[in-house]
């Protein structure tokens, strides 16, 4: 078998093979991947604090499709991945001045709207009590994006 130094580790044991330590059992156990739910919107949709953690898809979608970021404040760690699987425009707003993205620091909306750049594009949002951390995730060496302020 294939050492697991890494697991046994972090288990709180000694590295070795898996097998031979005493804490790498109850650890395998313990360990739980997080499934994420995957929810298709194929319209504009406000997000909400109880959809952190999910996936949005764009599938079906046959026009743009806005998210749209709840209140920062009291919202840190909130999260959102957002992706997009057709290709129609993808837009990614907020209250006033409160995403931080590609070179803004104040930004109010993002917007992928440039042709062969749509399909796969996706974000990753995390809020911090103060702002909406943007990251802007793309399969092409470089997209362009529409941002406003």
């Amino acid at each position: 078998m294939p050492s697991t130094d890494a697991v046994e580790y972090l288990a709180g044991g000694e590295p070795g093979a898996f097998g031979g330590g005493q804490k790498d059992f109850a650890f395998a156990q313990n360990l739980q991947v997080q499934r994420l739910k995957v929810t298709a919107k194929t319209a504009s949709y406000s997000l909400t604090v109880a959809d952190s953690g999910g996936l949005f898809t764009t599938t079906g979608a046959s026009g743009a499709v806005t998210f749209t970021l709840p209140a920062v404040s009291d919202n840190s760690g909130i999260n959102y991945w957002i992706f997009n699987t057709v290709d129609q425009n993808i837009i990614i707003s907020g209250p006033a001045d409160t995403l931080v993205v590609k070179n803004d620091a104040a930004a109010d909306s993002l917007t992928h709207s440039t042709s062969n750049e749509k399909i796969g594009q996706s974000f990753f949002i995390v809020g911090d009590d103060s702002k909406w951390l943007v990251f802007n995730i793309a399969f092409a060496a470089a997209t362009t994006p529409t941002i406003a302020t």
